[in-house]
Order: C-alpha cells, then sequence, then structure tokens
C-alpha cells in the first residue's frame, strides 16, 4: 500500500488498557504494495474510541511511523476542530491528508536531516507579531523581545535557523561580552532566541532548539540586593514632598498671563521665560503618593502603577493585589493583601482629597491608562536627597528597601505578642512562592539585623532600637495570626 493512497479498511474492536471500546480500521492491501513498510498491516491504522457519554465513535490516526517529521497519534479532525470526526469514511481522508503532510515534509529534508528552515529574520516578526495577537505578555516585556530580535537579527547577520548552531551562538554570547554587553541583557537576548526557536518548531519549520542544547548557558546570579536605610528612605520621601510642591508651583504660574509669571520668578519685562517652567508643570503630580506607597507596600513595578481605588481599603487598613482590567499578575501567588501602614494611610488620603477621583487607576497617565513609569521623577528626587548607593536606584531598589524593613521589623500575634520575622513572612508580603529568594538575595541582613517595633523610617529618632539578642524567639503561632506591627 502507497503511504499516500486512501486508507480503506475494516472495522475490528479492541479493549484498551483503560478498559475503553476502541475500533481499529486495519488497512487493507493495495493492488500496489508498499515497499517501505511490510508491516503495514499493524502500523497504518485508524484508531475508533467509543464516548460512552454521545455512545458515538470518534476517530485517531496513528503516525508514528513518521517520527522523524513529528510523526504521533492525533485525532482525525477538520483544521481548527475541537474533535476527532465521527465518519469513518471522512477519517479516511483526513488520514491520508496528513499523510501525504508528512511526505512532503520528508521530501524538503536537507542534507543533515533538517526540515526546510527559513532565516531568522522572518521567524523573528512572527515570534513578536504571535506575542501581541496572543496578549499575554506585558507591554515592556514584548519591548524588550522586539530589541532584543533587533539585535539577534543584526548580530547573526540574518543566517538561517540550521546556521544558529551551538558554536555560533557561543561566539555571539563572546561577542557581546567583549562589545560590553550587561550579562542579564545577553540573558534576554538568549530568552528571546530560544523562543523564537521555539516558534519555528511549532510552524513545523525547524525541529530543534539549539539554545537549549547549550552545555554552559549563562545562568542569572542573586547578587546582594541594593537598598536603601532607613535613613536614606526618609530623604528620598522629603525629597518627594519638594519635588510635588515645584510641580504644582509650576503648574500654578503656567496658568497666569505671561506678566504675572515674570513678576513672580523675578524677570525683567524684556526677559524670556525659561522653557524649564512649562517642563516642570507637565509632570504628575502625585510624586510623593507614589514613592511612599512603593516605599509601604514592597509591590513590584506594575503591581504598584496598576493599583485602582477599589484596591484600597481604609476601613480595614488594607491594600489588594489583584488582577484588573489594566495588568493581569504574572502569578496567581502574586495576589495578595497587604497592611496599609499609618503613614501611607495618610499620604493616600491627602493625594485622593487633592486629585478628586474615586475609580479608575489611583495613580494614571494623562489619557486614564496605566503609566509607564516616573524614571525622570525617581531620578530627580534621588539627586535631590543626595543618596548615594551601591547601585543605580529604581523602583526595584524600593522593593528590596521594603524587604528589608519588613525583616527588621516585629510581627505582632492578636494576643499582642511580638515574633521577629522569618524569611517566609516576608516572601508572602512580596508575592514569593517559596522563602528560598528572600534567603539569598537578602543575606545582608544576616548577623546584623536589628530590630524595630514599627516599619518605616519616621519612628527612627522617636522609638528605641531592640537588638538581635533582645528579640523573642520565632514561636509556633499560625500565620492567619500573624501580621506587620501597623
Amino acid at each position: 500500500m502507497s503511504t499516500t493512497e486512501r486508507v480503506v479498511g475494516t472495522a475490528a474492536s479492541t479493549i484498551d488498557a483503560a478498559g475503553a471500546r476502541t475500533e481499529a480500521l486495519e488497512p487493507q492491501a493495495s493492488a500496489t504494495p508498499a515497499t517501505d513498510a511490510p508491516e503495514a498491516a499493524e502500523t497504518y491504522r485508524i484508531y475508533g474510541r467509543a464516548s460512552s457519554r454521545t455512545g458515538k465513535t470518534y476517530y485517531y490516526g496513528d503516525f508514528r511511523h513518521y517520527a522523524d517529521v513529528g510523526g504521533r497519534r492525533e485525532k482525525l479532525a477538520a483544521a481548527n476542530g475541537r474533535r476527532a470526526t465521527t465518519d469513518v469514511g471522512r477519517a479516511q481522508d483526513l488520514y491520508a491528508k496528513r499523510v501525504a503532510a508528512y511526505e512532503a515534509r520528508r521530501q524538503r529534508l536537507g542534507t543533515d536531516g533538517l526540515p526546510y528552515d527559513p532565516r531568522l529574520g522572518p521567524i523573528a516578526e512572527y515570534f513578536i507579531r504571535r506575542l501581541l495577537l496572543l496578549k499575554t505578555k506585558e507591554p515592556r516585556t514584548i519591548k524588550r523581545h522586539l530589541s532584543a530580535c533587533k539585535q539577534l537579527v543584526s548580530g547573526f547577520k540574518n543566517a538561517r535557523l540550521s546556521d544558529i548552531r551551538v558554536s555560533a551562538i557561543e561566539a555571539y554570547i563572546e561577542h557581546r561580552r567583549e562589545s560590553g554587553a550587561a550579562h542579564s541583557t545577553i540573558l534576554n537576548e538568549l530568552t528571546t532566541l530560544s523562543g523564537i526557536f521555539r516558534r519555528a518548531i511549532a510552524i513545523e519549520v525547524f525541529d530543534r532548539n539549539f539554545v537549549a542544547l547549550l552545555p554552559d548557558r549563562p545562568k542569572r546570579t542573586l547578587d546582594e540586593a541594593v537598598y536603601l536605610t532607613r535613613e536614606q528612605l526618609a530623604a528620598l520621601l522629603d525629597a518627594a514632598v519638594e519635588e510635588e510642591a515645584e510641580v504644582a508651583r509650576a503648574q500654578y504660574l503656567v496658568g497666569l498671563e505671561p506678566a504675572a509669571i515674570r513678576e513672580a520668578l523675578g524677570l525683567a519685562e524684556e526677559d524670556a521665560i525659561p522653557p524649564s517652567l512649562y517642563d516642570t508643570a507637565r509632570r504628575y503630580l502625585y510624586a510623593e503618593a507614589v514613592l511612599t506607597t512603593f516605599a509601604y507596600c514592597g509591590g513590584r513595578h506594575e503591581e504598584v502603577f496598576g493599583l485602582e481605588f477599589r484596591d484600597l481599603d481604609f476601613a480595614k487598613g488594607l491594600i489588594h493585589i489583584r488582577p484588573n482590567r489594566y495588568r493581569r499578575l504574572k502569578r496567581t501567588w502574586h495576589r495578595r493583601i497587604l497592611p496599609m501602614h499609618p503613614p501611607l494611610r495618610a499620604v493616600l488620603l491627602r493625594y485622593l482629597a487633592a486629585s478628586g477621583q474615586r475609580q479608575g487607576l489611583l495613580f494614571p497617565n494623562r489619557n486614564g491608562g496605566l503609566i509607564t513609569g516616573l524614571r525622570g521623577t525617581l531620578a530627580r528626587c534621588v539627586a535631590r536627597a543626595g543618596i548615594l548607593a551601591d547601585g543605580p536606584i529604581g523602583y526595584h531598589t524600593l522593593r528590596h528597601t521594603y524587604a528589608t524593613i519588613a525583616l527588621q521589623t516585629y510581627l505582632r500575634t492578636k494576643d499582642g505578642e511580638f515574633l521577629a520575622p522569618s524569611a517566609g513572612d516576608v516572601a508572602e508580603l512580596l508575592g514569593h512562592r517559596t522563602s528560598g529568594l528572600i534567603e539569598e538575595v537578602y543575606k545582608h541582613i544576616r548577623g546584623q539585623r536589628e530590630y524595630y517595633r514599627e516599619f518605616g523610617c519616621e519612628w527612627l529618632r522617636q522609638r528605641p532600637v531592640v537588638r538581635r539578642e533582645e528579640a523573642t524567639p520565632q514561636a509556633s503561632v499560625p500565620r492567619a495570626n500573624l501580621m506587620l506591627v501597623a
């Protein structure tokens, strides 16, 4: 029997391992005997599985003799069909079409056994378009993949996928290191290249992922976190208040007549109004509220900027981190409830009273949508506060600061007892599934931990510090009875 001919057989009922009734259509001998499959009567078959719920028989094909080009057991259904066909004749037609497709794929094999492989550029473009279509990635993640695709296409000179082997990838990594690319940038590019290979495999134009075959693939290193001390955090929040006051003054001045603006600025009538005044007026008027929320929530970038008004429970003093229509949460365990500490509560109440908004995002952009970031605001506040750290200071630095302070702050039980926090307690506040990352990244806390009765920086000079040796040992208390002092 030729493998491209229509399969014709007679039904023979069998019982599978699960006890379900299964029918197999055994192919009958063709007038033209097969030259490459002497055991065609057993390998070329169609399975019919009877459903006890519907009483119908659904047909499946066994294409494992095409395993070299991806053949396997699969349902016989029309394109995009959810269920296998229940018609024997239709099943035989679909079987013949799949056999023809596998034969055509075999004919495209190259001398090295690889299927047809396109160049990197078109598959990279398809990879990005697929990400945009699925809408499962954050915009900044897609932007990072797009940047990596441009670098990869340029670095590999738009080579064919079969030419981007392990040796070529290792040479690319070495070249990127010599050119001064950051370790994290190289890791992102390898992740994107791996995704391109997987997408090529999914659309059946390639059959392997060379990135996964790297013997010494670079890995992410967990360095000790860069964080702010309580004094630095206090200075940063003071600088945010000054930044907000400067923006409010600029927004007030630009609403006046030019003569009034010059008078307020002490300028002569012939002097031009400085353009920096209008640049300042275009800034967002919530520097203090944003930085305070980051400092007292420890949320990720998208978690804080995606907060809605309904996520704030002032009556119970809670903040809900949960998905909404503006942004999703990447993992189910990222959803959590955080305590709303008194300093944050006071700042948010002032912000809500000034903004007058009561629905939508807490910190919207000018169009009411999700803001991408306020890096300029943070940079100005850091410079104004005169903060010098061991590394660059970003919004994730405030998350590290929150975790560091949380590890130094007592937990209070419902009985009023104070307990030293564990890594698991802080991991739950940060939205981590396990405490391993906390123990690894925050090693700087070990051996020098000081416990405070209150969370935050406002009590630095008002509350005595409780040294480590004076701390109450961690007792066996249900996690539901623990909460940060607020």
